[in-house]
């Protein structure tokens, strides 16, 4: 269940968010309702951006944006895998 189930945009660019906040990102009940999800300039690696793209995957969203210095060329490639053009790499 989402706590915030109106929440259709979340935009937490620059907040030090790394890989275990975007593994809580995951596993709340975000995932259900957000069609839009900033994480630019956050230090999310692979670790935390795969698990993210996963539980995002099969819901509404639309476009997430993630730093890709960060997740490397493997990470972001995968990530584009999970959510092809749903993902936005700055």
């Amino acid at each position: 269940d989402c706590v915030f189930p109106e929440v259709r945009f979340l935009y937490l660019a620059k907040n030090q968010i790394g890989d275990a906040g975007a593994v809580a990102i995951a596993r709340s009940g975000f995932p259900l309702t957000l069609r839009v999800l900033d994480l630019r300039e956050n230090p999310i690696s692979r670790t935390g951006a795969e698990p993210l793209a996963e539980s995002l995957a099969g819901g509404p969203l639309t476009g997430l944006t993630l730093s890709a210095k960060p997740l490397g060329r493997r990470g972001v490639r995968r990530i584009g895998e999970i959510l092809g053009q749903r993902v936005r790499f700055v």
